[in-house]
């Protein structure tokens, strides 16, 4: 979902004044930096569900883990991400 909202927001920058552009650009290097502080596997498992949009079914199955190791997954990634974007002032 945050990854989605990214997405909108960075094509909404483009639209608007240099000042959002840019913030949008400081949220962009930190959910860029808090992917690339996850593994290889668990940074694949939250693209796929909330860039790609691709069911927990499927990257389970991808994976060879279970629906709800998936879902544990994500949710604490999703937890760690949301302490970094209230650290930063962002949430």
């Amino acid at each position: 979902i945050l990854l989605k909202f990214l997405y909108i927001l960075f094509y909404l920058a483009q639209q608007v004044n240099l000042d959002e552009h840019m913030e949008a650009e400081k949220l962009i290097e930190i959910i860029n930096r808090f992917l690339g502080g996850l593994s290889d596997r668990d940074r694949d498992i939250f693209v796929q569900r909330y860039w790609v949009m691709e069911s927990i079914k499927n990257i389970a199955t991808r994976h060879k883990m279970s629906e709800g190791a998936i879902k544990q997954n994500l949710l604490r990634n999703k937890r760690k991400l949301k302490k970094i974007l209230e650290k930063e002032g962002r949430l």
